[in-house]
């Protein structure tokens, strides 16, 4: 009995692993989406870094390289966003 209650309260050991793969679709999300609005893609950016974070803890290197190759494509549209957003547009406008 209480090897099941002990089994009941720990946390599932897949959770890194589905977020690993979130974070896939939601960089790949992100880009697809940045052809239409690029504050919606900069915010769905925002959400597969912080997934792809998450998924870093997954258990097995396969995982983990997905979960890195989601950071690394999430971080670039952050970063490109970003400097379009504060130097082009708020700067331009300012003007």
């Amino acid at each position: 009995m209480a090897a099941d209650t002990a089994a009941a309260g720990a946390p599932r050991s897949n959770w890194h692993t589905w977020m690993a793969a979130f974070s896939a679709v939601l960089a790949l999300a992100a880009w697809i989406v940045l052809c239409v609005d690029g504050y919606v893609a900069l915010g769905i950016g925002v959400c597969a870094f912080v997934a792809a974070c998450l998924g870093l803890h997954a258990h097995t290197r396969s995982w983990r390289n997905l979960a890195t190759t989601a950071l690394v494509a999430s971080g670039v549209i952050l970063v490109v966003l970003a400097a379009f957003v504060v130097v082009i547009f708020w700067g331009l406008n300012s003007v």
